[in-house]
């Protein structure tokens, strides 16, 4: 189980720098035992939700919009190539 846990912490905090690193915002807590394998991510300023989520979409993401952010979730059989993809 611990080793389940790593992946999806190191598929979803891939995710997280990803996202930041692209002006997005990460609302979802990373911290200490806090993380989840669900994440919410905010589009960066001036990009509207619904048009990230189509364009994430059409590149065969599987994700959804929930309280104006991109809802994710990693699972086992992520990849950190899964991570790069989104």
């Amino acid at each position: 189980m611990e080793d389940l846990a790593a992946q999806v912490k190191a598929v979803t905090g891939r995710v997280c720098d990803g996202f930041v690193a692209a002006g997005g915002r990460v609302r979802s807590p990373r911290d200490g035992d806090a993380w989840s394998g669900i994440i919410l991510l905010e589009p960066p300023d001036g990009l509207a939700i619904n048009d990230l989520w189509s364009r994430l979409l059409d590149a065969g993401c599987v994700l959804g919009v929930r309280d104006g952010a991109i809802w994710a979730a990693a699972h086992f059989y992520n990849s950190l190539d899964d991570a790069d993809a989104l």
